[in-house]
């Protein structure tokens, strides 16, 4: 016999998942969209939404890698310049 509010079977356990679906019904993309789709959508999102979580920081990383090895290097033709520049005031 079925509990109250669940489909759990007194002797076969249901998955949590399948007593998701008796009790809320089936998910948003599940209703508009077909099956196939659905899960290949569900499984998407899956991925994407930790891609984009890390992705962000990295966007925002990017411009201030960028512009610390382009520093570097004026920095690094500017220790040279300046060694030619004593070099030539010595001579």
């Amino acid at each position: 016999m079925p509990r109250s509010g669940t489909a759990q079977v007194d002797d076969i356990a249901v998955s949590p998942y399948a007593d998701q679906h008796h009790r809320f019904g089936p998910s948003f993309l599940y209703r508009y969209l077909p099956f196939w789709l659905a899960t290949y959508a569900e499984r998407a999102l899956i991925l994407i939404i930790p891609l984009v979580v890390i992705l962000i920081p990295l966007m925002n990383l990017l411009p201030q890698l960028l512009r610390w090895r382009v520093r570097s290097g004026i920095y690094r033709w500017y220790g040279k310049l300046a060694l030619l520049e004593r070099d030539v005031a010595t001579r």
